[in-house]
């Protein structure tokens, strides 16, 4: 065969994916969307029991490699970094982030509920103010 012919390797996604970028990498490999091999893997473990798939999803994390972004990226990797500590690193780096964002929607939610909270009393204090009764019995009479 020639070198010309076109080889796809199976890469892990981590951009494209939600945990890690296994199924985004299975799905670009076999030339799905992505959604699909996610339903796939979530259908699994309910069928199949949740350790199974987990320990499957775990080995392809730690058995396949990320993506590299160019050639000069998988050139210049140097060979001293174990694969072990390139996963603990990634693995900190995707709940550190995961974390981060759960914080600022905590805060959005937070604030949200603040002004709803106010809204209430406001509405609270209008309901059971005299003005409110009065309003009440004047609308009774016009009816």
């Amino acid at each position: 065969m020639s070198d010309s012919v076109y080889r796809k390797s199976l890469y892990r996604k981590p951009a494209k994916g939600k945990v890690f970028g296994v199924c985004a990498g299975l799905a670009e490999y076999f030339g799905w969307e992505s959604w699909k091999v996610r339903l796939i893997t979530i259908i699994a473990a309910f069928l199949t029991g949740f350790w199974l798939v987990f320990i499957a999803y775990m080995v392809a994390f730690f058995v396949l490699e990320p993506a590299p972004r160019n050639q000069s990226d998988s050139e210049t990797k140097t060979e001293n970094n174990s694969r072990f500590n390139d996963r603990l690193d990634e693995v900190k780096q995707t709940f550190h982030s995961k974390t981060h964002s759960s914080q600022v929607s905590l805060e959005e939610v937070s604030t949200r509920l603040t002004q709803l909270k106010k809204k209430v009393e406001r509405m609270e204090a209008h309901v059971t103010s005299g003005r409110f009764e009065l309003e009440r019995e004047f609308r009774r009479m016009a009816d």
